[in-house]
């Protein structure tokens, strides 16, 4: 195919060879078949490839091929996303993929920051406080006075009680 009107001429072959062309178009095509080589030829082409479709003996499908096939078809509609994913083959492979990536992941965090008392980097690092410092100071309201709490060692004192913390540390 040389240009725009070769392309035109090969996209008029089906309906040349099924001669459902107007006639308008059908004697523009053959006008320029009778000149141009190349798309002589590309037509020569299909219509081998044509013919040899043509002789190929025809397939023939099961008695209920079409009852298997619409079947199939409604159950598909009716599967939901995760149905669809559990029966694929891939979904086991991709839930060890999951599993492993946790535990490389959960690995990999408590060895840079280890769990437990008495490591560097944990969350349970005692932190000594102040026990004679007053933690709340404000008005009473009902009256009574100003409350404050004072920590001291085993006891939490406000002005009217006393509340002491039991602890198992010895």
């Amino acid at each position: 195919m040389q240009n725009n009107e070769c392309s035109y001429i090969c996209e008029q072959f089906t309906e040349y060879q099924d001669q459902t062309l107007s006639m308008k178009i059908r004697s523009h095509v053959d006008a320029h078949l009778a000149i141009c080589s190349s798309c002589q030829s590309r037509f020569q082409e299909l219509d081998i490839i044509l013919d040899r479709l043509h002789q190929l003996s025809p397939i023939m499908a099961s008695p209920d091929f079409t009852e298997k096939l619409m079947h199939k078809a409604h159950q598909q509609s009716t599967e939901s996303v995760w149905e669809r994913f559990y029966q694929s083959p891939y979904s086991r492979i991709a839930g060890f993929a999951v599993a492993a990536g946790l535990v490389a992941a959960i690995g990999l965090n408590i060895w840079i920051e280890p769990i437990g008392p008495g490591s560097s980097n944990s969350n349970f690092t005692e932190k000594k406080i102040n026990p004679t410092a007053v933690y709340a100071n404000r008005p009473d309201s009902i009256g009574l006075g100003n409350d404050s709490l004072q920590l001291q060692p085993g006891k939490i004192n406000s002005d009217g009680s006393v509340l002491k913390l039991v602890s198992d540390k010895k």
